[in-house]
């Protein structure tokens, strides 16, 4: 088998994603994941990741859950964690939202910045402002330290 066809069109799916075409990067990706992958190679685990926001960011959150089904394979760092989060977050599975970014920041590395920290904790905190645990969204809100929308949530809040 060509290894080198699901890189190409991870590239192009990046490359639509970049110009925030994420319809077109979405076609790419689907076609990229196709193949049978090494998940522990750093562009599969990218395609996998940023399909995940392509999904989120084309409206398609609905579809984004199957990424449950690699779960096994990538769940096992900050910034895929957080990427489920977020996928459960915008499908209002809150629960499964909250226990994915509280999963994410135990991880002491993370590609993406926050990840692990401000923006988990942050996500978390208007999980709970919208279900209107006040007291629980300030708490994260306070844990994300000089985060500026978690500081205008607090002063919002507490005025």
């Amino acid at each position: 088998e060509d290894t080198r066809i699901p890189y190409v069109l991870y590239q192009l799916a990046k490359s639509y994603y970049m110009a925030a075409e994420y319809t077109k990067a979405c076609a790419y990706f689907d076609c990229g994941l196709y193949f049978d992958l090494n998940p522990r190679l750093e562009y599969v685990i990218d395609m996998v990741e940023t399909y995940g926001y392509a999904l989120l960011n084309s409206g398609q959150a609905d579809h984004a859950l199957f990424l449950e089904n690699v779960y096994e394979e990538f769940g096992n760092t900050a910034d895929f964690n957080f990427l489920m989060g977020l996928i459960y977050m915008n499908n209002a599975m809150f629960d499964a939202a909250v226990g994915e970014f509280l999963k994410a920041v135990k991880h002491r590395d993370c590609r993406m910045a926050g990840v692990n920290s401000y923006a988990a904790y942050y996500n978390v905190g208007v999980i709970y402002e919208c279900l209107e645990k006040i007291s629980e969204a300030k708490y994260y809100y306070q844990k994300c330290g000089n985060y500026e929308p978690a500081k205008k949530r607090l002063r919002l809040i507490n005025s």
